[in-house]
């Protein structure tokens, strides 16, 4: 039985069985997203070194690039990061979107780092 797909999505009632395979905890908080569709919205999330979780109500699909800014307030460019969505799933009526950070420079990774040791 394969529990998990080629894109990192877990199969429909699998989820319990696999190990949190994170390598970061994860953080409460807020973020600004960016889709290339045209609409953004800043929502509350969870956050770590390697991507985010959120739920929105917006039209999302798998593979989908998304801009996270990881300070909402000031809009800092240096913590601003390109991700993928990897994962869609039903959370509240709405959309939970699990997005991974791509090719994330090692600026940019101790900058996140450092505003989350700051949480």
């Amino acid at each position: 039985m394969k529990l998990e797909n080629q894109i990192g999505e877990i199969e429909t009632g699998y989820a319990s069985k696999i190990p949190d395979r994170r390598e970061s905890p994860r953080y409460e908080t807020q973020f600004h997203i960016m889709h290339p569709d045209g609409w953004s919205e800043i929502q509350p999330g969870n956050l770590g070194i390697g991507g985010c979780y959120f739920i929105t109500d917006k039209s999302v699909r798998m593979g989908d690039e998304l801009i996270i800014n990881l300070d909402p307030e000031t809009r800092r460019d240096y913590l601003s990061v390109d991700c993928r969505v990897i994962r869609l799933t039903s959370a509240e009526g709405k959309t939970g979107v699990a997005a991974k950070f791509e090719q994330l420079p090692f600026k940019t990774e101790r900058a996140i780092a450092r505003w989350l040791d700051e949480q």
